[in-house]
């Protein structure tokens, strides 16, 4: 298998669904006993619950001026995002360390399956930004062959 064929094989098991913009509570660190850091992140409809939550709390504060929901748009994260509240997976694009420690991770025991659409994903994410003579690909090829092999392997029917 080479690099352009691993790509392929990575980008049709991996989930490609779309993923909600990170948002954050902008100003909440002006508001004493907020309960939110401004570096938490959020889906939309969370972050506005979160707003509506703090103003609700602090209805006579002058601070609550510059609260507001921002955000919106894809971010460099050192990892993968998701939101504080419900927990569901941000887009965002991962930084170069973030990009390594996602792919130390899933060459070491965090390998996907076959069928793993959502480690083949986090795999996609991992190799956005490495290029076609990075030292890991053998690796990456490695990861991938064995997934294939792995139902022979346990004797499954798939």
């Amino acid at each position: 298998m080479n690099i352009a064929d691993a790509r392929v094989f990575i980008w049709n098991h991996a989930d490609q669904s779309q993923r909600p913009a990170e948002h954050w509570v902008h100003g909440s660190g002006d508001v004493k006993g907020s309960g939110c850091d401004e570096g938490e992140s959020y889906c939309y409809e969370c972050c506005v619950k979160k707003v509506a939550q703090i103003i609700d709390a602090h209805p006579e504060a002058s601070e609550l001026a510059g609260i507001c929901v921002d955000g919106g748009c894809d971010n460099e994260s050192d990892h993968p995002a998701y939101c504080s509240s419900c927990g569901v997976q941000l887009s965002c694009t991962l930084t170069d360390e973030g990009s390594d420690s996602e792919l130390e991770a899933l060459l070491g025991d965090a390998k996907p399956s076959l069928e793993d659409q959502y480690g083949w994903r986090a795999m996609q994410d991992a190799i956005e930004m490495i290029t076609d003579d990075d030292l890991r690909w053998p690796a990456i090829i490695a990861v991938i062959e064995l997934a294939q092999r792995l139902p022979v392997l346990f004797g499954s029917d798939q």
